[in-house]
């Protein structure tokens, strides 16, 4: 029984940690939101500078996934 118990807590213990990354993905993709208002003034950003800003971000989840 004890070893049914451990593998349970194992099993919600990776189920936890796999949720976050989405869950992750998509506070960084509501951060930017905010963020791209004051880079924008601070920059001068034209709407391509804005693009290429919040796609960097996807580009960077896709290496960090490949990466794990």
């Amino acid at each position: 029984m004890k070893t049914e118990e451990s593998y349970a807590h194992f099993a919600l213990l990776t189920l936890f940690i796999a949720s976050m990354g989405p869950l992750l993905f998509g506070y960084n993709t509501a951060i930017i939101s905010g963020a791209i208002l004051f880079l924008q003034e601070s920059f001068s950003l034209t709407l391509l500078d804005k693009g290429m800003v919040v796609s960097i971000i996807l580009l960077g989840a896709m290496a960090g996934a490949f990466a794990s």
